[in-house]
């Protein structure tokens, strides 16, 4: 992995497959936990399919541009910095409620260190606390958003390489 990383012109990140994580994880949180009706699982499976949208047609310039041989290092640069920045940003700097340690929205563990996927959410969701599994959904939208604007931003980025008009 780390040659893989350490030789792409723009990191190889999979954010289509990212969003198909995401939207499963709120899947099997509703199967286990009956959370439609309770948070907007609505709103959120559609911000997880926007994002996975922009994943998809953020890998389709990446890869024009790649194959066409029109990116230049200032682009590739910016492009993976923007890259870089979507993992930030699922890190919420108030942390999970009641283990302000873990920040990472998307992925934890359990008191037990088994793995946990949506930590805030389902936590929330498993104690019956609906209130804070409100608050933690609207934590989860607003991530999803401000990655979905960062993938559509590093597409702007290529596709004006590319001379390609911006959407």
């Amino acid at each position: 992995m780390a040659l893989r990383l350490a030789n792409a012109e723009i990191f190889p990140f999979d954010f289509e497959s990212y969003g198909v994580n995401i939207r499963q994880f709120l899947e099997d949180l509703d199967a286990a936990n009956h959370v439609s009706g309770k948070i907007p699982m609505a709103t959120l499976l559609g911000k997880t399919f926007d994002f996975q949208a922009a994943g998809r047609e953020l890998h389709q310039s990446i890869s024009a541009a790649v194959a066409g041989g029109h990116l230049d290092a200032p682009t590739a640069e910016r492009v993976s910095h923007e890259l870089m920045q979507v993992e930030r940003n699922w890190c919420n700097p108030q942390g999970i409620p009641g283990r302000p340690w873990f920040k990472h929205t998307i992925y934890g563990t359990r008191s037990t260190y088994a793995h946990l996927e949506l930590p805030g959410l389902a936590e929330a969701a498993e104690a019956g606390d609906w209130k804070r599994a409100a608050e933690q959904a609207k934590i989860l939208e607003g991530e999803l958003v401000k990655n979905t604007k960062v993938l559509r931003k590093a597409k702007v980025a290529l596709d004006s390489s590319m001379g390609q008009p911006k959407p």
